[in-house]
C-alpha cells in the first residue's frame, strides 16, 4: 500500500508539473501573439499606412485629429487628406459648417503665411497673361494663382460698396455663396471700401443680371444676399457676368469666395473676420 501510494504520489506529481509546463507555454504563446498583435497594429496606423500607399510624396505631417474622420497630409505647401487606411484621398477643400471657416485655407495660412501673402505686384504697362503670372509665381495647372495684378481685372462687371472712396480690397463672390455672404459681413465690420466682381458659379447667371443694370446696385447686390434678386431689365443681359466668369476661370481660381488685395495677394476662402484683418494688414509690412 505504501508503494502504492507513492507511486500515485510521484504520478500527481508528474501530471502537476506537466500542467505547470503548458500552461507556461501557453503563456509564452500568448505573450507572443500579444506583441505580434501589437507589431501589426503599429505597422497599420493611420499614418504607416498612408506613408505605404504614397511612398514617393515627401509628406511633411499627418495629423488624424484636425479633421474628424479624415487625416490632414502636409506635403511642403500642399494640404490634402486621406481616410485611416490610404485607400482614399480627397484634395480639395474642407469647410466647417459651425465655425463658417475654411479650414484647409486656414491651415495654409499657419504653415505657409510667407506663400500665401505675396509681395507688392510689379507695375505693367500692358496687362500680363495667366500663363505669365503662373510662371512668376511657381503655380500652373489647377493651382489657384498666389498674385492676380490689379490691372488685369476685367473693367466692369463690379459694384463698389462701403465707406470712403479708396478700395481697400477686390472681392470675387457669387451672392448666392453662403461663405461669400460670411466673408462680405466680415468686410462690413471692418468698415473697408469693397470693390466685388459677381461671378456667377453656383448656377444659371440670369437671376443676377439685374444687379449690375438696377437704379442702385448696391442695394439690388443686397438683395441677392438675401435671396430676393432684382427683376433684369429688358435691356440687361449676362454677357459682363460670363466675361467675369471667364476670367476667373482662367486666372486658375476654383471657388469663391476669393479676396485680391491691392498688392495683388490672393486669398481664396472665407477665414473669419480676425485672420483676414490680419491678412489684409500685411499688405503694408510686405511693401516695405
Amino acid at each position: 500500500m505504501q508503494f502504492g501510494n507513492k507511486t500515485s504520489a510521484n504520478r500527481r506529481s508528474g501530471l502537476l508539473k506537466a500542467t505547470a509546463v503548458i500552461a507556461g507555454g501557453i503563456a509564452l504563446i500568448g505573450s507572443f501573439s500579444l506583441l505580434l498583435g501589437m507589431s501589426d497594429a503599429v505597422s497599420a496606423s493611420p499614418e504607416n499606412a498612408i506613408r505605404k500607399t504614397l511612398p514617393k510624396t515627401q509628406i511633411d505631417e499627418i495629423d488624424c485629429d484636425r479633421v474628424n474622420g479624415l487625416c490632414e497630409v502636409v506635403a511642403g505647401e500642399n494640404i490634402f487628406y486621406a481616410d485611416d487606411t490610404g485607400q482614399f484621398l480627397f484634395i480639395g477643400r474642407i469647410f466647417d459648417t459651425k465655425r463658417l471657416v475654411d479650414v484647409t485655407a486656414e491651415r495654409l495660412l499657419e504653415l505657409n503665411p510667407d506663400k500665401l501673402v505675396q509681395l507688392s505686384a510689379a507695375k505693367v504697362a500692358e496687362p500680363p497673361s495667366f500663363d505669365a503670372i503662373n510662371a512668376a509665381t511657381g503655380e500652373g495647372g489647377r493651382s489657384h494663382p498666389r498674385r492676380i495684378p490689379l490691372i488685369t481685372l476685367p473693367q466692369t462687371g463690379y459694384v463698389d460698396w462701403g465707406p470712403g472712396s479708396e478700395i481697400d480690397v477686390t472681392l470675387l463672390a457669387d451672392p448666392r455663396c453662403g461663405y461669400c455672404a460670411r466673408l462680405r459681413a466680415d468686410l462690413a465690420a471692418l468698415n473697408l471700401r469693397v470693390r466685388e466682381y459677381i461671378v456667377p458659379l453656383l448656377g444659371n447667371p440670369a437671376p443676377l443680371a439685374g444687379i449690375l443694370c438696377a437704379d442702385k446696385p448696391r442695394n439690388a447686390l443686397q438683395a441677392a444676399y438675401d435671396r430676393k434678386p432684382a427683376s433684369a431689365q429688358a435691356d440687361c443681359d449676362v454677357s459682363t457676368l460670363l466675361a467675369n466668369r471667364t476670367f476667373f476661370v482662367g486666372a486658375g481660381l476654383t471657388g469663391t469666395p476669393v479676396m485680391v488685395r491691392s498688392d495683388g495677394a490672393v486669398l481664396q476662402g472665407a477665414l473669419g473676420r480676425d485672420r483676414t484683418k490680419a491678412w489684409l494688414a500685411q499688405t503694408e509690412e510686405t511693401s516695405r
